[in-house]
This record gives structure tokens, C-alpha cells and sequence, in this order.
């Protein structure tokens, strides 16, 4: 061990151990430990601590535990008295009965207020690992992250599905445009993923005229 380098001492039971080394903010394995997969699929550094290298108990320790294991084995054995004799019995004197004051009610912890929230322009770290390629140790982790997260609400009635009647235009004029819906102004649409491209839609109303934007 170096001089001047950190240490401690830390108890572990025997069995199997996973892990891994904080190097600049970034989640490291030793080239002098052995290395193996854990149920994450991250590569990890793992210790085996056998039953064997746990220090036994010295012998006079062993010697009192077992004799105060025999000791509380054995029965103790009761005698009884003759027939027609019987100890004489002493009762206890009657405690004094004292009135029981009611607890004071404890008062209410103040209230921290909550900080002011802000937008910012700061991007969540796990989203900036997604961007990463795929072997490494930070996208299994922002990966593991996204599958634990919670399910969007699910979507309104009124947006789902229309309620109100809409005209149609002709059939035979392919210029007219319906009527939208109130249900889909303001609203940003998007499509499926494909081929790396994100398609996005809006449709916005100005007065009596409404204007559909895609990109």
C-alpha cells in the first residue's frame, strides 16, 4: 500500500462481491481484479470471500458459549411441599394511584417553503448517455433508467375521439380541406420514428383561417 494513499477498512461476508471504481466521474474496472458480467450485463470487478478466511472464535470464548448453552438447558428442579403445608405469602403493598396527565399536543413544524421551479436549458444526463453507442456501461444504465420510469397519462376522451360533427367537403374537389377539429388546434402531432426521422405537425388557427405546419 502507497503512503499517501486512501484506505479503509470495510467488513464483508463471505460470498460473492460486485464492484467497481469512481475514476473522474466515470464508472471503472481494475486491470488487478478479476472481472466478470453482473445481471445488468456491466462489466464489473468481483471479490469472493470464503467461509474459511472469516476468523473463528478463540477458545475460551468458544468454552463460556457452550457453557451457558448447557446451562440453559438444563431443567431446574422444583421441590414441592408436604401435604397440608403451605408457605406463608406475603402481599405486596398497594401502589398509590397517580392521575394520568394527558400528553401536551406537540406543535405543528413550521412549513419550508418550496423553492421557486425555473426552466432551464439543462438536459438530463441519462437522456445525453442515450445519445452514446450501445456497448458502453452509461447507456446500459440511462437504459435500465427509461424502463423504470412512469407511464405517461393516458390520453382524454374529448382528444381521442371527436364529439363534434364535422362537415365534409366534396368528394370530387381534392382542393377543399375539412374543417379541423377543435380537438387537434395547438396540438403538436408527431409520427414514428423511421430511419432516424422524427416527423412533427401543427395545426394553428388565425381568425377564420387555420394553418397547418409539418416539418
Amino acid at each position: 500500500m502507497q503512503k499517501d494513499a486512501l484506505s479503509a477498512y470495510v467488513l464483508i461476508t463471505p460470498g460473492t462481491h460486485h464492484l467497481m471504481f469512481i475514476v473522474d466521474n466515470d464508472m471503472r474496472t481494475s486491470d488487478k481484479l478479476p472481472t466478470a458480467v453482473d445481471y445488468t450485463n456491466i462489466l464489473v470487478n468481483y471479490l469472493e470471500v470464503s467461509y474459511d478466511d472469516v476468523p473463528q472464535p478463540a477458545a475460551s470464548d468458544a468454552a463460556a458459549e457452550r457453557k451457558a448453552s448447557l446451562d440453559a438447558a438444563t431443567p431446574v428442579q422444583e421441590r414441592e411441599a408436604p401435604t397440608g403445608i403451605y408457605p406463608p405469602q406475603i402481599l405486596p403493598p398497594t401502589p398509590e394511584l397517580q392521575p394520568v396527565k394527558a400528553p401536551l399536543p406537540e406543535p405543528a413544524a413550521p412549513k419550508i417553503p418550496e423553492p421557486t421551479k425555473r426552466y432551464h436549458q439543462n438536459i438530463p444526463r441519462y437522456l445525453l448517455d442515450l445519445d452514446g453507442p450501445e456497448e458502453s456501461s452509461r447507456f446500459a444504465r440511462a437504459n435500465a433508467t427509461t424502463n423504470n420510469l412512469p407511464t405517461p397519462p393516458t390520453l382524454p376522451g374529448f382528444l381521442g375521439k371527436s364529439i363534434l360533427n364535422g362537415t365534409t367537403p366534396m368528394k370530387d374537389d381534392s382542393s377543399v380541406l375539412i374543417h379541423p377539429n377543435h380537438t387537434v388546434l395547438n396540438h403538436l402531432a408527431t409520427s414514428s420514428i423511421k430511419d432516424n426521422i422524427l416527423a412533427t405537425s401543427a395545426t394553428t388557427r388565425y381568425k377564420q383561417k387555420v394553418c397547418h405546419l409539418s416539418c
